[in-house]
């Protein structure tokens, strides 16, 4: 049996690689504009430039922010929006936030990935005020595509927010051959998340590198 999404599906429809490279590509230049595209992106430095940051919706501007949150055990991160200052806030409980400190590549990706709910959901998190992640509420999802689904769409936008393709062709130009061990010491990713987006990077290369 083939796994099911494990989100929401997304208002906004389904995204491909592609596009999910495009904006993620246009959110890296934002946030982390003086950081080569084939080094890691800054973990810390990041959260709390969240606010130099806001998400265009067909209703209007929507400003982000964050937070270290007092969370339910377990639950490493959450996105919400707040209705009385129309914004977006980013929180990550104090052990994730801790871990971020440290430069722990598991807090970055979360971190990444809560931005990807912000930047690609804002009007989601709007109608909904979060994105619940517990298996209870997941099970209220109406069947969807992987493209379609909130969570994976989240996790491509962190992929390819912490690996871009074109810092990813920068590193092949560099030593010839992209390993998953060198993309995850350049890019201080795990080895999984490495393999992972080297192999959407070898399948889908043409189309993320002309994606912005």
């Amino acid at each position: 049996m083939s796994p099911r999404p494990r989100g929401y599906k997304a208002d906004r429809g389904a995204l491909s690689y592609a596009k999910i490279e495009g904006i993620a590509a246009r959110v890296r230049r934002v946030l982390a504009p003086d950081v080569p595209l084939s080094e890691a992106l800054p973990g810390l430095e990041l959260f709390e430039n969240l606010e130099a940051f806001g998400v265009r919706t067909p209703t209007g501007k929507i400003s982000l922010s964050y937070g270290v949150l007092d969370l339910p055990a377990g639950v490493e991160a959450e996105t919400r929006y707040f209705e009385d200052n129309n914004c977006i806030v980013v929180g990550l409980s104090a052990t994730t936030y801790k871990h971020l400190e440290r430069g722990q590549g598991r807090a970055r990706h979360t971190l990444n990935h809560e931005v990807g709910h912000a930047v690609l959901h804002a009007e989601q998190l709007k109608r909904m005020s979060t994105l619940p992640h517990a298996a209870a509420a997941l099970a209220r999802a109406q069947e969807h595509r992987f493209c379609e689904d909130t969570e994976w769409q989240a996790d491509a936008f962190a992929a390819a927010l912490e690996m871009p393709a074109r810092g990813l062709l920068a590193l092949e130009s560099r030593y010839g051959n992209l390993s998953s061990s060198l993309v995850s010491s350049m890019m201080q990713v795990s080895v999984e998340a490495a393999v992972n987006r080297l192999n959407t990077f070898g399948t889908r290369r043409a189309a993320l590198l002309n994606s912005n």
